[in-house]
């Protein structure tokens, strides 16, 4: 976990999901700049491609008497203006237990990013799974 997949894996994980996913390739954004007074000084319009998601999960899960279907995807950031290449370092992943569920999204940055949002992740999961019971939350 926390390593972005290459497309082929991606497709795989796809299939194996039995996700149907649709993503837009094209976007275009307006970018506003401003001065310390928070005035708007200027306008920039910056089209771009969207990259490919790195990680997409799905699972059925049961709660409270009710089958759902939770999907996430992450894809990976990216410099509209292409001045930074940067190696994904995000996570998502759920977890359900006993009708508890954990839904998580880790946003890694910086050099160590990667390995702390890995450990983040394995802890989080570990700890869930033991404690479960604390996650519950009595709604009467």
């Amino acid at each position: 976990m926390g390593s972005c997949f290459s497309r082929r894996q991606q497709d795989v994980l796809t299939s194996k999901l039995h996700l149907d996913l649709e993503y837009t390739s094209r976007a275009e954004l307006k970018v506003k700049e401003r001065d310390y007074n928070n005035k708007v000084i200027g306008h920039d319009r910056v089209s771009f491609s969207l990259t490919y998601p790195c990680m997409s999960v799905g699972r059925g899960i049961h709660i409270g008497g009710k089958s759902l279907h939770i999907t996430g995807t992450i894809l990976p950031g990216q410099d509209p203006r292409k001045m930074i290449d940067k190696e994904c370092q995000d996570n998502i992943f759920f977890v359900e237990v006993e009708g508890a569920l954990l839904a998580t999204l880790f946003d890694g940055h910086g050099r160590e990013g990667l390995r702390v949002v890995d450990f983040c992740a394995h802890f989080m999961q570990d700890f869930f799974h033991k404690h479960h019971q604390k996650f519950r939350v009595n709604t009467s």
